[in-house]
């Protein structure tokens, strides 16, 4: 049976139930100060049927084989309240969540658009989402939707000890998950096969730039060594000088290893571009929680 998104009913009550407690425990494992799922999930389904009434929302549920298996929350005029906020409202999806067992099947970018599609229809001129920082995975599928970041709420523990004997210089290397590496293609080259791994917004870019410059240097050394064997003969033309015949021989084999690095290039930025953009689905489509 195919997949299929849907307006909540009264028998899904039980299965939305079970998808709070999911999506309660797996924030719980990035924030421990929540409550566990099942000590809130009734509670917290009676808040969000109250404020659909409130905010013209609705309760939008993901199917797969008949199986309520997701569900996603649309708020659709929720008002600006601050002074310093614009007039009117916005439409917010105030939750969205697949269940484990059933992530990677395209379930959360369903609910997403079906979400978006009530918010358009309501007369919604703005749609918003919030995510945990930490929860890249649902941050990625955000973005691919179109969702771009507008406000960012910093959060700073005071309950933990203050570290004042580190410098500034490693508290910053440290909050950006490695050091500033060297520039230069050798420390590009190093760090390809050293470097730890990063956060997934900053996972993509540094690698492609290293792939590209790996493929630049190796086809260009391969590029020298190829032209100097299949050239060696400019340097024995009997009608030549040896002097002559060596810088013919040199500017033949920096001319193949240019020509040789510029396709390497070429190949290394559109394979390393090919597997962002496969990886990024990949992970977009793997895990839904926000």
């Amino acid at each position: 049976m195919a997949v299929s998104v849907r307006e909540f009913r009264p028998g899904d009550e039980a299965a939305v139930l079970t998808c709070v407690t999911e999506l309660q425990d797996f924030e719980r494992a990035i924030d421990p100060r929540l409550r566990p799922g099942a000590s809130m999930a009734q509670e917290h389904f009676s808040s969000i049927r109250e404020r659909c009434r409130a905010l013209h929302g609705a309760l939008l549920v993901a199917e797969d084989g008949g199986v309520v298996v997701g569900f996603a929350t649309i708020f659709t005029r929720v008002p600006f309240e601050s002074l310093d906020e614009p007039p009117g409202s916005y439409a917010l999806v105030a939750d969205l969540v697949v269940r484990e067992a059933f992530r990677g099947r395209g379930l959360g970018a369903e609910l997403l658009a079906a979400a978006e599609r009530f918010a358009r229809a309501a007369g919604a001129a703005e749609l918003r989402v919030g995510v945990l920082s930490r929860n890249r995975t649902a941050a990625l599928i955000y973005r691919s939707a179109g969702f771009a970041p507008h406000e960012e709420t910093l959060s700073k523990r005071l309950d933990v000890p203050e570290r004042r004997d580190e410098p500034i210089e490693a508290l910053i290397g440290e909050t950006s998950g490695a050091k500033r590496a060297p520039a230069g293609a050798l420390a590009r080259l190093w760090s390809l096969a050293f470097r730890p791994r990063r956060q997934a917004e900053s996972y993509y870019e540094p690698r492609r730039h290293d792939f590209t410059t790996a493929c630049v240097v190796l086809t260009g050394v391969a590029g020298a060594f190829y032209t100097g064997a299949t050239r060696w003969e400019l340097m024995s033309d009997a009608n030549a000088e040896f002097t002559s015949g060596f810088a013919r021989f040199q500017v033949a084999v920096a001319l193949g290893a240019v020509s040789f690095a510029l396709v390497g290039g070429l190949f290394g930025f559109l394979a390393g571009y090919t597997w962002e953009r496969w990886h990024r689905h990949r992970r977009a489509a793997r895990k839904v929680s926000s």
